[in-house]
């Protein structure tokens, strides 16, 4: 049952690293591309996969694992709403800014 979680995993991460590193090529200017992505791939793989694991060890230490993985699916989706609404937000935002 758990590694039917653990299969789309490699696929997602990998998806996510190729689109993020086609932003920044697209994006930033070719003389700090190397930076951007050298700041993307340690803050990704170094203080995120290190921070999440000593966070959730911590939570399912204190509070069981029934409840951690409440709480951070909560936090996924509280975070999914406010980063739809700023995406929404930047949107209209721009459309005003083109149109003036």
């Amino acid at each position: 049952m758990v590694l039917n979680f653990w299969n789309p995993e490699a696929l997602s991460t990998n998806l996510l690293l190729i689109t993020v590193f086609c932003f920044i090529q697209e994006k930033s200017p070719l003389s700090t591309a190397a930076t951007v992505e050298s700041i993307f791939g340690s803050s990704f793989y170094g203080v995120g996969r290190g921070l999440s694991g000593l966070f959730g060890g911590f939570l399912i230490d204190k509070l069981g694992t029934i409840q951690a993985f409440r709480i951070i699916a909560a936090t996924a989706i509280v975070v999914g709403i406010v980063y739809g609404i700023a995406t929404e937000v930047n949107q209209i935002f721009w459309k005003t800014f083109k149109k003036s």
